[in-house]
């Protein structure tokens, strides 16, 4: 009967192990993230209490003499390799050619911020109008995701699912803990019900 029970028992020993040993890895890899979501949920909970009044600028300069575009039919693809290797500008939400001024204008979103540049083909100069992210309007937009580039998206994807794995290991060695199980069950059952029932009464929605 014993080495029956040893047996039983020993998938969940290996069970136990494995969780705990991920949940500690990924609570030290996720713990300045899982700080930087958390701090900025509550910030974007509460946007109205921080104001951003960052202004706009304006940079101009004369583009490099080895940098020769034609000017009656500029290429794109050069212009925005020229805004990316110079300017750290890629991705531009629209491109508008202006055949009579012999200009291109290139619309970037960023971050609490923008970046509109227009090259000023006849006059071989760059003009670019931009606003910086600055503070916890720059925070909430990486929270959020908006404007921040592919591979930012990746990160926010990457961190949910590391998320649920981390809480997920965490139930799991609730079962192993005898002293404290049934109280933390009953914590789980309790904290997942409470934003349900406070969502039915609470939040608003409309029925047809």
């Amino acid at each position: 009967m014993k080495n029956r029970n040893k047996r039983k028992k020993k998938p969940f020993k290996k069970t136990y192990k494995f969780s705990r040993t991920l949940h500690i890895y990924l609570s030290s890899a996720l713990f300045a993230l899982m700080l930087f979501f958390s701090f900025t949920g509550f910030t974007l909970n509460h946007a109205g209490w921080f104001t951003s009044d960052n202004k706009s600028h304006v940079y101009t300069s004369s583009l490099s003499d080895d940098f020769i575009v034609n000017a009656e039919d500029p290429s794109i693809d050069q212009l925005q390799a020229y805004l990316k290797q110079h300017h750290n500008l890629s991705h531009a939400r629209s491109v508008d050619i202006d055949p009579d001024e012999q200009s291109v204008s290139f619309d970037f979103p960023l971050p609490d911020g923008y970046a509109f540049a227009i090259f000023f083909l006849a006059d071989h100069q760059l003009e670019v109008e931009f606003r910086n992210g600055s503070g916890i309007a720059l925070l909430n937009d990486l929270h959020k995701g908006r404007h921040t580039g592919a591979v930012w998206s990746w990160v926010i994807d990457l961190c949910a699912w590391l998320f649920c794995v981390f809480s997920i290991t965490g139930f799991i060695l609730i079962f192993q803990n005898k002293k404290h199980r049934k109280n933390s069950i009953w914590s789980s059952v309790f904290g997942t019900l409470t934003p349900v029932i406070l969502f039915l009464l609470f939040v608003p929605s409309f029925h047809s």
